[in-house]
C-alpha cells in the first residue's frame, strides 16, 4: 500500500475543485428529486468553508516559513 501525503495547499486546491465541482452538478440533482436545496446549499458551503480553512492554515505556514 502506498502511503500520500499532501501539502495544506494542495488539499485546498482539491477542496476548491470539489466545491466547483458540486456547484455546476448539484443544480440537475435537485432539478431530477436525487438531491434537496438545503441539504446542497449546506454541502457546498461545508466544502467551501473546509478550502478556506486549509487555505489560511497553508498560508500561515508559509509565513512561518519565511520568519524563520
Amino acid at each position: 500500500m502506498t502511503e500520500f501525503s499532501f501539502s495544506l495547499s494542495e488539499k485546498a486546491d482539491a477542496a476548491d475543485r470539489e466545491a466547483k465541482y458540486r456547484e455546476r452538478v448539484y443544480p440537475r440533482w435537485i432539478e431530477s428529486g436525487r438531491m434537496k436545496q438545503d441539504f446542497a446549499d449546506k454541502q457546498i458551503r461545508l466544502m467551501r468553508e473546509i478550502a478556506k480553512e486549509y487555505r489560511l492554515a497553508a498560508e500561515a505556514e508559509a509565513q512561518k516559513g519565511r520568519l524563520l
